[in-house]
């Protein structure tokens, strides 16, 4: 519809160019075969367990074992639920007996406390460390291909 020959000329330039261009990237797709998926990720590695885990993880489990032996002190110091004077044994004694008792009750609460709390701030530690957060974040691997976490 031009009629203009030189900008006629220039017009089937282009086009033949885009056609060429077009040519060129089908025979680049059909020599490159069909399009493969991405290869699957290699498996992750072993989770590191860092310092701040093994240490608050070994203060919680020797905190159990104070309270465990603190529980079972003031078990085996306890009077009873009727404890009774007699022969060797004044009220002075079981008044005693009964305070020892006690004092290891409330330590050994007092030890459950940090087990529970030591335990808490492990695991909390232990879910946080960027391989884990890692782990925990890989379902978005696909979307965010590229990004280190």
């Amino acid at each position: 519809m031009e009629t203009d020959p030189k900008a006629r000329a220039r017009t089937q330039a282009t086009l033949r160019r885009i056609e060429g261009a077009a040519g060129e990237r089908r025979a680049a797709e059909a020599s490159a075969g069909p399009l493969r998926p991405p290869a699957p990720p290699p498996p992750p590695g072993p989770r590191r367990v860092g310092a701040p885990v093994i240490v608050t993880g070994s203060v919680s489990a020797a905190a159990l074992v104070v309270g465990v032996s603190c529980g079972v002190a003031a078990l085996l110091r306890s009077p009873g639920p009727t404890p009774r004077t007699g022969p060797g044994v004044t009220i002075a004694d079981l008044q005693d007996a009964a305070g020892a008792a006690h004092r290891d009750a409330v330590a050994a609460d007092v030890s459950f406390i940090v087990t529970a709390v030591a335990a808490g701030t492990a695991l909390a530690l232990y879910l946080t460390t960027p391989r884990a957060v890692h782990d925990r974040l890989a379902w978005l691997r696909p979307g965010l291909a590229g990004v280190r976490f």
